[in-house]
């Protein structure tokens, strides 16, 4: 297949991943209750024997509590469903023909999970819940718990396809200044608190480059500062103004004036946001991994959790993968405690008396079964042996390989990724 596109599973080496016996494993939880218990149980004693009495002090009195922070938005009332992309069902059936191999449906669903190119993320409100509300910039699919948050996110990602930017020489501000805010994690020089554009300045540096961080997380790493030298920095840049002008001409053919920064927001929030900014209603598919990994900070962990559950046990995963693959004419069976494959054919039992075949395979699938606990390797050489005195070791190896692939989409024999042929 061909790595032209990031949906191909090229890059992976399927028959050392798919590994049945992962199904047996259980994830060992570590359980502190019992180590907890004893060490209450012990009770400390001095040297003489006499049982220590300890003293209580009370925390509250010795330690000032520290401020709680704010607490993040949460998702309520949206179901969240994974679902397989198109294009890398396509290249992983088109890999399962081609190798006439059985793998592990959880696995494959586990591959899929690897990479978020190989998935969509589908939201559905639920009937009969008070959701949250949920707007979406439709230029990246990215969601927003509120139709301000998707309007700054539009605006300051997308403002220069419908705004130029101008940059005119002004007055240095005037008044006296004496702190300086600065910005604790982009050391972005925010301004005198006492400037007049002070708030402004704060909210635009957190829409365009910190919006995933809530604001008052953002607010509180501000830094004051009373160095000169940022002062004198600060004015320099105060001294030049940024002008915007509308990329679409008016009917003169004259670009309009729009005026300020403030002002080109302003403008976007009333004329050009309602076309690009939605509320969901009932549900919404991302298909771009870029629109929920740059999504508000609920909307992304809700996500990242549903996907990092997936790939602990991905049962409703799979049961997608699995449809998907029938969709495309291979076929899902159990085997091996309860294992579900997915093939080229549904396996059956062959039956000498109601088959017609050659002698050649009649003594392809007598090797088969001597050789059924070896590996794939040794079963392929046992096979190579089995030539007959009348065959050159091209006409055998020809035959062999026309007999087996007869035989894997009939489902006489079964080629399982993990063990090998097994004939059924």
């Amino acid at each position: 297949m061909s790595e032209q596109t990031p949906f191909s599973l090229q890059d992976a080496d399927l028959s050392s991943l798919f590994r049945p016996a992962w199904t047996k494993e259980e994830e060992r939880q570590h359980s502190f209750s019992s180590r907890r218990e004893n060490e209450e149980k012990k009770e400390p004693r001095s040297f003489s024997g006499k049982k220590k009495v300890r003293k209580h002090f009370s925390r509250e009195e010795s330690f000032p509590k520290k401020p709680e922070p704010p607490r993040l938005a949460v998702l309520v009332g949206w179901a969240i469903q994974v679902l397989p992309e198109a294009r890398g069902l396509d290249e992983m059936a088109k890999q399962i023909r081609k190798e006439m191999k059985a793998y592990s449906i959880f696995e494959l669903a586990r591959l899929l999970l690897q990479k978020p190119q190989r998935y969509h993320i589908k939201l559905s409100q639920r009937r009969g819940e008070e959701a949250t509300s949920l707007f979406q910039c439709q230029i990246d699919e990215t969601l927003w718990l509120s139709e301000k948050e998707a309007v700054a996110h539009a605006f300051s990602q997308y403002r220069d396809r419908y705004y130029r930017m101008e940059r005119i020489a002004t007055e240095p501000p005037k008044g006296v200044y004496k702190t300086i805010g600065v910005c604790g994690m982009s050391q972005t020089l925010l301004g005198p608190p006492n400037h007049h554009e002070y708030q402004n300045k704060i909210r635009r540096l957190h829409a365009e480059r910190f919006s995933h961080i809530p604001f008052e997380v953002f607010k509180s790493r501000i830094q004051m500062s009373h160095d000169e030298a940022l002062l004198e920095r600060w004015k320099v840049e105060q001294s030049s103004q940024e002008i915007f002008y509308l990329l679409v001409p008016t009917i003169e053919g004259a670009e309009e004036k729009i005026g300020s920064l403030a002002e080109a927001e302003e403008h976007f929030t009333k004329t050009i946001a309602p076309s690009i900014v939605k509320k969901i209603e009932e549900e919404v598919i991302l298909s771009s991994p870029v629109a929920w990994q740059q999504s508000a900070v609920a909307v992304r962990r809700l996500m990242e959790q549903e996907v990092e559950s997936l790939k602990r046990f991905p049962l409703s995963f799979s049961q997608e993968v699995g449809q998907a693959l029938i969709a495309r004419g291979l076929s899902i069976f159990k085997a091996h405690e309860n294992i579900v494959y997915v093939s080229i054919a549904r396996p059956r039992s062959f039956h000498k008396g109601e088959q017609a075949v050659s002698d050649s395979v009649k003594r392809l699938l007598e090797v088969l079964k001597l050789h059924s606990t070896v590996p794939r390797p040794e079963q392929w050489k046992a096979l190579l042996a089995s030539r007959s005195s009348e065959q050159t070791p091209e006409e055998h190896e020809s035959t062999l390989l026309k007999d087996l692939s007869w035989l894997l989409h009939e489902g006489y024999v079964v080629n399982y990724a993990s063990r090998g042929f097994e004939v059924i």
